[in-house]
């Protein structure tokens, strides 16, 4: 009896293994080629492909167009005995075990932040009587639905997991084994499911699902997983046509300027090109038509913009900073498009869930992504020595207190669950920028500016504190150390005298040096010079001095070195209150000569940061910083 079990079960093994095999080589397992583009208004699909006019002749005949706009899946096997259930219905049932029961996804959905994000999706880019949410109010009718449906209802559900309120009882959630480990069950499964076939996700469910699994990795402080998610998005979009002008696929239009918009802040963050051409305008889409949806047309405007930086960064030609400016003067030019109180910073931003408070939070969001750009933009000329590069010191550090003001604004009192690691990272960065400010010496008292900075910066640092939990959230916490190690710095006690370097991904290395001690005669001694300099005749002493405060002397051709700035009127100050920094972007390459800190006579011992909280939950490989 036993062998004839054993026998049994190698039978069956071997009918499984001769399946799969099959499997594999049938059009179910590869889906069909590559997807069935979705028609627009405009043209027939074939009709816009130049490469199939060849065929438009009597001999050779013309293919037929009247093909379905949906995909139609080939027989997977000629074998008609197999009681397998099709794909789409195995994926379905996949997707319908993870749903959770009704009452608690309701109570997940109230306890929840994540309307703030999902809003904007609902309202722009589906239709309301198919929104996201409203699906998940009644999950026995959605469990009958297509796979992809589903699907976007479990990353909906991910999402408010993701943005429930810390003081949640998790306890009334039945989740095995735990809530997040739940939560991300459904990440992988549907992104090895869903996102992954080609044939699943074309549609606009499809990419509404790859748009929320992206606006989770986000949120997650996972950019290179969302920016990912978003070029898929953007890739399957353009097969299905959503990317003309004249689609005829209803919110396709509006779903392709968000995943446009997202693709276009990962990549700038990420140092990365852009996925797709700037949308391009239609003749009503201008500030001056009443109808418009100005905040919306803000948006693009910034799109494109941001398209422009992404350019000079990549090209680093000698002519980038008059495309600084050119670009500069865009973001000025759009910016009084927008009446003054637009620009308004509320008290708070209210969390009752009302039309009111979610166009308050979109347009703080907006707010913080143009000061962001306006940051970024400047952030290589912020340090160089020359006077003609004052004006981009002056709008970093205005662009910096701008992304803070509004990021204190997002972590008021009532919005502590709101879950963005990649705001946070935002308000570290501007934080790490306006500091970079206080180090330069002062030449008389203190001004009320400076002394603003520094409590703006430690009120930070005491909002990341209360957000950190204690060490659970990573990135808040690995902030509050950099804040604390760059706030010790600047201690004007003298007492202080460590080096650091701080080296955050996406961003760029800071090096802060200071002397071991004071010198014997601070009056006649040039600050950070080789002993050897130091000595011989006035004069000499002169042109030392001279060479010591001019970096860069061939900073006109605009090439991207390391920049770096030395204390001006420096034989007027202590030494130990005047730290040399530099800060290298990780955006720029270095061309030409550079000052290496070898070069600058100091101690290169020095205490080593490494912000790398965004990195250890992401992709992993050999990704370049």
């Amino acid at each position: 009896m036993e062998a004839m079990l054993e026998t049994l079960i190698a039978k069956i093994s071997a009918y499984e293994e001769e399946e799969e095999a099959q499997k594999m080589m049938t059009p179910e397992s590869i889906g069909n080629d590559v997807l069935t583009p979705f028609a627009t208004s405009g043209s027939d699909p074939s009709s816009s492909t130049p490469i199939l006019t060849i065929f438009d002749s009597p001999i050779l005949g013309r293919r037929d167009n009247s093909v379905s706009q949906t995909p139609v899946s080939q027989p997977t096997s000629t074998r008609t005995t197999s009681c397998r259930p099709p794909k789409n219905e195995r994926v379905r049932q996949i997707l319908v075990d993870l749903l959770p029961p009704q009452n608690e996804t309701n109570m997940i959905i109230r306890s929840s932040s994540s309307w703030f994000l999902t809003h904007a999706l609902e309202n722009r880019a589906t239709l309301k009587t198919d929104s996201v949410s409203s699906s998940t109010l009644n999950l026995a009718e959605l469990s009958k639905q297509h796979p992809t449906k589903i699907a976007r209802s479990l990353m909906y559900i991910a999402v408010c997991l993701q943005q429930l309120d810390p003081t949640f009882d998790k306890s009334k959630l039945h989740l095995f084994p735990s809530l997040e480990a739940r939560m991300e069950k459904m990440i992988v499964t549907v992104q090895g499911l869903v996102a992954s076939d080609d044939e699943l996700v074309s549609t606009l469910n499809g990419l509404e699902t790859l748009v929320l699994l992206g606006a989770f990795h986000i949120n997650a402080g996972n950019p290179r997983r969302a920016w990912m998610t978003f070029r898929r998005a953007m890739n399957i979009g353009q097969l299905m046509g959503i990317h003309k002008p004249d689609t005829s696929l209803e919110g396709g239009r509006q779903m392709w300027l968000q995943m446009t918009q997202g693709d276009r802040y990962l990549a700038l963050l990420l140092g990365l090109p852009a996925g797709a051409a700037d949308p391009s305008y239609n003749l009503d889409e201008t500030f001056d038509n009443p109808d418009i949806d100005k905040d919306q047309l803000f948006s693009r405007k910034m799109c494109d913009l941001s398209t422009r930086i992404i350019e000079r960064n990549e090209n680093a030609s000698t002519h980038a900073y008059a495309t600084t400016q050119e670009i500069d003067e865009g973001l000025d030019r759009i910016a009084k498009e927008m009446p003054t109180s637009w620009w308004a910073i509320p008290d708070i931003v209210v969390n009752d869930r009302t039309s009111e408070a979610a166009l308050t939070f979109d347009r703080l969001m907006i707010q913080v992504w143009f000061f962001q750009l306006e940051a970024l933009l400047h952030l290589p000329f912020m340090l160089k020595s020359e006077r003609r590069f004052e004006y981009s010191k002056f709008s970093c550090q205005k662009a910096s207190r701008e992304v803070l003001w509004r990021y204190l604004a997002l972590r008021s009192a009532e919005n502590k669950s709101f879950c963005c690691k990649i705001i946070d990272f935002g308000a570290l960065t501007a934080s790490v920028t306006l500091f970079l400010g206080l180090l330069e010496p002062l030449t008389g008292a203190e001004s009320p500016e400076r002394k603003s900075d520094r409590n703006l910066v430690q009120t930070v640092l005491e909002s990341m504190e209360e957000l950190s939990q204690g060490g659970k959230d990573v990135v808040a916490t690995q902030s509050v150390n950099v804040l604390k190690s760059l706030l010790a710095i600047d201690d004007t006690s003298g007492r202080n005298t460590g080096n650091l370097k701080l080296t955050i991904p996406y961003f760029g290395t800071i090096s802060i040096i200071r002397p071991h001690k004071a010198p014997q005669n601070p009056q006649t001694t040039l600050p950070y010079l080789q002993p050897e300099q130091q000595s011989g005749e006035q004069a000499q002493t002169s042109q030392h001095q001279q060479q010591a405060q001019v970096i860069d002397p061939n900073s006109a051709q605009q090439n991207w070195p390391s920049h770096s700035f030395i204390p001006q009127n420096a034989t007027q100050q202590n030494p130990l209150n005047l730290p040399h920094v530099s800060f290298t972007s990780s955006q720029f390459p270095a061309i030409g000569p550079e000052q290496q800190i070898e070069d600058w006579g100091l101690p290169v011992e020095m205490d080593t940061l490494f912000f790398d909280s965004l990195l250890n939950t992401d992709i992993e490989g050999n990704w370049i910083f």
